[in-house]
């Protein structure tokens, strides 16, 4: 009995495993295809945005956080952050 409850208890915790693992390939297929759609609306991230404006990122963080960028030219996707090109073109002009 003692062997049967153990095959048991090791092909559940493969299931488990292989199920987890599956889950994370969805989430992360799943996340390239946000990603993909938001940067066709026309943003960009925020290390791409701090090197077009040739600032650093903090600098970026703190317009954020002083609102200095209008939330609405803000997106966040996981730990991901978009800043939209209009936003982009009232800084460079």
């Amino acid at each position: 009995m003692s062997k049967t409850f153990e095959s048991l208890a090791k092909l559940i915790q493969t299931m488990v495993k292989e199920a987890v693992k599956d889950e994370i390939r969805l989430m992360r297929q799943e996340n390239a295809m946000k990603v993909g759609e938001i940067s066709s609306l026309g943003y960009l991230t925020a290390p791409e945005a701090c090197r077009k404006l040739g600032i650093d990122r903090t600098t970026l963080w703190r317009w954020i956080k002083n609102k200095q960028i209008p939330a609405d030219q803000v997106k966040k996707l996981g730990k991901m952050t978009w800043i939209h090109q209009d936003f982009m073109k009232k800084m460079a002009g």
